[in-house]
């Protein structure tokens, strides 16, 4: 009956070519589309069969998928033919038995199956039925043949072409997470706003770069992982059917779009490339519902499926806390206007309609032609990205955040006294409250650390008042705030030679605060400092009341 079967196949189909296997056996090529092993179930050799099988794929060098077939016998018979099939395969391997009453059990075995797709409504086919049934089915394999023969020829001309910039971009991106790492954590707010992350005020000000260089940064190895995932899936593609100078066109202008939905929504900083990788996903999108003949007919419905879903994760992704959806709304709207619009397609040889065709013979033939304005565009989006990421660094010199801090006298004339501070930090008067004189020193968002300088004013000449105030404030410091934990003190020190009070607390975030008062005659002074423990003694344990220790009147 096998012979009868096979015959029934390789009939009147020039694509289909036969080969046998010995032992009832053969091989039948579907062109590029699929190789067919086909075998006529022997009871008798039931326990020979698996490791016979086994042997055969093992040795068989298929063209497209691979499908293993059993003819004949009942379900122990579908039982062999799956334990057959080896865990780890080169190529997909589907299997397909048809039992004594024809009834059909597959697993990825499409153009089998739809070659013998009434079967099952066939019970006890004669060997004459087994031939009608193919016979009438004949075309669903000439169609499946053709089909995926596009579809290899499709894929051919894409592996020939190389993702340069896919490659290079994600190398970029663990580069300068690399260098994240080696100056002070990914997810320390210094680091990243010395390196370029986006914040809107400072934008505003006139750091234009931050637009760019925000896109190569990253917080936390997840976030990383998660986006060069995206971009190494997408880009492989993309980059493939659009060329390398598009591509590059497509994923800046995204990141750009991203940066502004930002700039114009978000309060806060933002960093990571979900602005381009978002317009990847739109134009992806795009091509899926639009294809415009980029594609092949028969990836449509995968490609579809595939972007709805990540569609669906990425949107509810969005939503989540701590995530910019912005950015991604941006640069998704972005991409997915290159490409609808037409401007990033124009000039692009349609592989999909080629391959249709029959004409992706020689995929030399098809480089993808690239003006010389796309051309210069493409390399003026590269060179403004990588100016960004460069402006970045050179203007923040996030190397220097855990070099120890260097000290100038600073007068504070609000204050009447000058004391020792970190050299080139900026220094703001506080918003006066209750009695309570102070300046700010540096930005806790990209210094290694920052501090408050505080004057209470009142006399304290009385022995009395002050081991009053000094109990009470004793006391109070006892208490941590919300959030953090006292890990040093409340202790008394000597500060000036007078009486003072130290004490430390540690936030749930890392941040340590250390808090140094004195008391004069006619002031409390007190120093808060606020310190990184990731950049190590660039802001030295013990701060406060070194700076304290420091105080002199203004002369």
């Amino acid at each position: 009956m096998l012979a009868r079967v096979i015959s029934a196949i390789t009939q009147g189909h020039d694509n289909v070519k036969f080969l046998s296997l010995g032992r009832e056996g053969a091989a039948l090529e579907l062109g590029k589309a699929a190789t067919i092993l086909l075998f006529q179930w022997d009871e008798a050799r039931s326990d020979e069969f698996g490791p016979h099988l086994k042997h055969l794929m093992a040795n068989q060098k298929a063209k497209g998928s691979l499908v293993l077939g059993l003819v004949g016998g009942d379900d122990g018979a579908w039982q062999v033919l799956r334990k057959a099939k080896p865990m780890m395969t080169q190529v997909k391997v589907g299997q397909i038995h048809i039992d004594d009453n024809g009834k059909i059990q597959s697993k990825n075995a499409e153009p089998v199956v739809k070659a013998l797709a009434g079967f099952e409504q066939t019970p006890h086919p004669t060997e004459e039925e087994w031939v009608r049934l193919l016979e009438e089915n004949a075309k669903s394999i000439d169609d499946y043949t053709k089909q995926a023969e596009t579809l290899t020829d499709f894929s051919e001309v894409l592996a020939a072409r190389r993702p340069v910039a896919t490659w290079t971009l994600a190398s970029i991106l663990l580069a300068v997470f690399g260098l994240e790492l080696v100056w002070g954590g990914t997810q320390s707010a210094p680091v990243l706003v010395r390196m370029g992350a986006l914040s809107p005020e400072r934008v505003l000000d006139g750091e234009i770069w931050r637009l760019f260089s925000c896109t190569f940064l990253h917080s936390g190895p997840m976030h990383l992982l998660f986006n060069t995932y995206v971009l190494w899936v997408l880009g492989n593609s993309l980059e493939r059917i659009l060329g390398t100078a598009r591509f590059i066109i497509l994923y800046g202008l995204s990141c750009l779009g991203g940066s502004l939905a930002s700039l114009v929504f978000l309060q806060g900083l933002s960093v990571g490339a979900s602005g381009g990788l978002w317009g990847l996903l739109g134009a992806e999108a795009v091509i899926a519902w639009r294809s415009q003949g980029l594609i092949v007919d028969s990836m449509i419905p995968g490609a579809r499926r595939a972007t709805a879903i990540n569609l669906g994760i990425n949107v509810l992704n969005s939503f989540r806390p701590h995530v910019d959806m912005w950015a991604h709304f941006g640069g998704g709207a972005v991409g997915a206007v290159l490409i609808l619009s037409g401007v990033l397609t124009r000039g692009l040889p349609r592989l999909g309609e080629l391959a249709a065709a029959g004409n992706l013979a020689d995929a030399d033939d098809l480089a993808i032609p690239t003006g010389t304005s796309t051309l210069n565009l493409a390399r003026s989006i590269a060179a403004v990205l990588l100016l960004g990421l460069c402006l970045g660094l050179a203007m923040g010199q996030p190397w220097n955040l855990k070099r120890p801090i260097e000290q100038e006298r600073v007068d504070l004339p609000d204050l009447g006294f000058s004391l020792l501070l970190p050299k080139g930090l900026e220094v703001t008067p506080n918003p006066p409250e209750d009695e309570e004189i102070g300046v700010m020193i540096g930005d806790l968002f990209s210094d290694p650390g920052a501090m408050a300088v505080s004057v209470y004013p009142g006399d304290l000449t009385d022995e009395t008042l002050l081991n009053q105030e000094h109990a009470a404030l004793f006391e109070a410091l006892k208490e941590a705030a919300p959030g953090s934990r006292v890990i040093a003190g409340p202790e008394d020190a000597v500060i000036l030679g007078k009486r003072g009070i130290t004490v430390t607390y540690r936030y749930e975030n890392e941040l340590e605060e250390e808090l140094a008062f004195v008391f004069l005659s006619d002031a409390l002074v007190k120093v808060d400092t606020v310190r990184w423990p990731s950049f190590g003694d660039a802001v030295p344990k013990g701060y406060a009341a070194q700076v304290l220790e420091s105080l002199e009147g203004i002369q």
